[in-house]
């Protein structure tokens, strides 16, 4: 559940949850700064799983600037997943932009070369508990379900790839797979 209005690009909180670390980060041409004033990293460089942020005018912003969530980087180019824009309301995903002045991207951690496996692994049961809750309102069961998507997101943190493929299947399974209410 986003902690943002309903329906507004900020919703990208629902697909990297960890921006909520530091609560409201204000209207999306703030986060950047915001997320740096409370000690998060920024980057210029484009990263699958960043969450972008595009200043007024940038690519087409508004007087409240974009934010939106890296799906694909190829060199400067980048694909984004994003709410609320840039045609009316609803998620859409394809857009290609280029890394630039405007434009900025947060990480949920500075990278780092030395994450060891049980890091690759907390962090990976923390993303898939986020999704089992953002989809199920609950916890995941004891099944062992849980444990197997944190494997295979630890193995794509590790390899510094393939974490958003990871989640598409985690939140299409969890889709099909709810409980009733």
């Amino acid at each position: 559940m986003s902690i943002y209005p309903n329906g507004q690009c900020t919703d990208v909180d629902i697909l990297a949850p960890w921006v909520d670390r530091y609560g409201n980060l204000d209207n999306a041409r703030y986060w950047a700064a915001n997320w740096q004033a409370h000690g998060g990293y920024v980057t210029e460089t484009p990263t699958v799983g960043a969450v972008v942020c595009f200043q007024p005018g940038t690519y087409g912003a508004g007087p409240n600037g974009h934010v939106a969530y890296v799906t694909t980087v190829n060199g400067a180019m980048f694909t984004v997943k994003e709410m609320n824009f840039p045609e009316g309301s609803g998620w859409r995903e394809g857009r290609v932009c280029a890394a630039g002045p405007g434009v900025s991207f947060l990480l949920e951690n500075a990278p780092e070369d030395d994450m060891t496996e049980a890091q690759a692994m907390e962090a990976a049961r923390g993303i898939v508990f986020n999704a089992y809750r953002a989809v199920w309102g609950k916890d995941p069961d004891s099944s062992g379900s849980a444990d197997f998507w944190a494997s295979k997101g630890a193995a794509a943190i590790l390899a510094g790839n393939g974490l958003y493929a990871m989640l598409h299947d985690l939140y299409a399974e969890l889709e099909q797979s709810k409980p009733a209410s």
